[in-house]
């Protein structure tokens, strides 16, 4: 998130107290911008990764992140098997993504000043419980963990690598 709104940085905070308690070992934070995730939890090593993936490279995570990035992507499926394939064995990726019925009160905030317009012109798609599942079938990995927050507007999704796989 590359924003100075208020707001951004309020869900921003929220975003990271429901993820934390998910964070252990080597950490890597996919899509965490300027690293602002990294002050907030207790890692063994913490990797930032944006657009360069060459700093994953031959590296394996314990935890990898994906904090309000989901909505971002051109080609999830395919991102997904990527950073699959960095995971340690019993390794996590936690996903946090708003839900498909905040598409216009986002861009009403967005409207308003209150969220950055730009955050919200880039999403690409809005993943309902039900998308998030199918993604983590065609990834061959299973859900973890699945929960709501922000009185049900953004949603959590922690996935582990499926069972015939390590």
């Amino acid at each position: 998130m590359k924003s100075n709104k208020l707001m951004e940085k309020i869900l921003q905070k929220i975003r990271f107290k429901n993820v934390i308690p998910f964070a252990r070992g080597d950490v890597l934070d996919f899509g965490g911008n300027n690293g602002e995730f990294r002050k907030n939890i207790i890692y063994e090593s913490y990797t930032l990764c944006n657009r360069d993936y060459s700093v994953i490279k031959n590296k394996k995570f314990d935890t990898i992140f994906m904090i309000a990035v989901l909505e971002h992507l051109e080609n999830v499926e395919k991102t997904i098997n990527m950073l699959k394939k960095h995971l340690k064995d019993n390794g996590k990726i936690i996903i946090t993504t708003s839900i498909p019925s905040t598409r216009i009160f986002l861009y009403f905030m967005g409207m308003i000043n209150l969220l950055d317009m730009d955050n919200q012109e880039e999403h690409k798609e809005f993943f309902s419980r039900k998308g998030l599942f199918r993604l983590a079938k065609r990834c061959n990995m299973s859900v973890n963990h699945y929960s709501t927050f922000e009185l049900g507007l953004n949603q959590m999704i922690v996935l582990k690598k499926g069972v015939n796989e390590k």
